[in-house]
């Protein structure tokens, strides 16, 4: 994975391919035969530069805008009950910045279902967290100054993870939500994706 960013003044001066040359070493080094990275429709110069170079476009992730104003608060409410009832044997749970510490396994674990969000034609391995990773990752996001909230869902009786999702807000695009991690353990009951139906 590798990214880059040009400021617009400094565009157009060849700068982002200078920088390609000396990121694609990596790669050619570990005998690497895949490189990704990721651009947006905001800035429609990403795309024609990665065209350009021959790249593949392997998914397509969507910005989605939802005027909070016109909200359907009671259809939300509606959802919610509904799928209390259908999800019955589930609590749901929120973490609020940096994960608990007497979780962090098994949050690395939670983690793990990630691996299986459609890939689209990307031919990629799985990625692993581990506890590490995790506090590292949100270390960076604090100096960044992102701040991220996760909902989770436990089951009653094992009392483990079965599914959650996570959202991250930037101060300065105060206007964008960002949809992080969103996956359900494979061995969920039933119970609990009949609640997701519900929604």
């Amino acid at each position: 994975d590798f990214g880059i960013w040009v400021l617009p003044e400094f565009r157009r001066q060849h700068i982002a391919r200078r920088l390609l040359a000396l990121i694609v070493e990596v790669p050619k080094r570990e005998d690497r035969r895949l490189m990704i990275t990721s651009t947006n429709g905001a800035m429609p110069a990403g795309e024609a530069f990665m065209r350009g170079l021959g790249a593949q476009m392997a998914r397509a992730n969507h910005i989605n805008q939802l005027d909070l104003q016109d909200l359907n608060r009671d259809l939300l409410r509606s959802w919610q009950e509904r799928a209390g009832k259908r999800a019955s044997d589930f609590d749901l749970g929120l973490w609020e910045g940096d994960y608990p510490e007497e979780e962090i396994e098994e949050i690395a674990a939670m983690y793990e279902a990630i691996n299986r969000a459609p890939r689209g034609d990307l031919q990629v391995e799985d990625y692993h967290w581990t506890p590490q990773q995790i506090r590292e990752f949100e270390r960076q996001e604090r100096a960044r100054g992102i701040q991220h909230w996760t909902m989770y869902v436990r089951e009653k009786g094992s009392r483990r993870i079965a599914g959650f999702t996570g959202v991250g807000w930037q101060p300065n695009r105060p206007q964008i939500l960002y949809q992080y991690g969103t996956a359900v353990f494979p061995d969920a009951s039933a119970s609990f994706f009949e609640g997701l139906q519900a929604v």
